[in-house]
C-alpha cells in the first residue's frame, strides 16, 4: 500500500508524526515543546481548526497522535503538560534506523573500554 493508498486518518497521522520525530531527533537529547503553530507551518496548514481531509480538525489529529506516540513509549513527556518538554525514545529512534551507539553496547563496557 502506497503512501496515497492510506486512508485518510493514517496519512494524516504519518505526516504529523514525521514532522513530531524529525524536531525531537534535531533536539536530542534536550527535550523540546512540541508546538502546534509550528507542525502546521511544516505541513502548510493555516488554520489548527481546518478540517483536514479525514474530517478531523488539525489539532484534533496533532493531540491524539501525540497521545499515542507517548502511550506507546515512541516519545516521553517530561513535563505534565500535553506538549511540553518531549524526547524521543530508543523506541522512537528505532523506525528512523538511528540509536545512539551508546545505547548499542552495556554502559559497563563501554565505561572499561575509556579506562583502558
Amino acid at each position: 500500500m502506497t503512501a496515497s493508498e492510506l486512508p485518510p486518518n493514517m496519512q494524516e497521522f504519518n505526516e504529523i508524526t514525521a514532522v513530531i520525530f524529525g524536531r525531537l531527533y534535531a533536539s536530542f537529547p534536550t527535550p523540546m515543546s512540541i508546538r502546534p503553530d509550528a507542525i502546521e507551518h511544516a505541513l502548510g496548514f493555516q488554520d489548527l481548526q481546518a478540517r483536514m481531509p479525514s474530517g478531523r480538525t488539525f489539532n484534533e489529529v496533532l493531540r491524539h497522535t501525540v497521545q499515542w506516540l507517548t502511550s506507546e513509549d515512541f516519545i516521553r513527556s517530561l513535563h505534565p503538560l500535553p506538549l511540553e518538554r518531549r524526547v524521543l525514545t530508543a523506541k522512537g529512534m528505532a523506525p528512523m534506523n538511528v540509536v545512539p551507539p551508546s545505547l548499542s553496547r552495556p554502559l559497563g563496557s563501554e565505561l572499561a573500554e575509556a579506562t583502558d
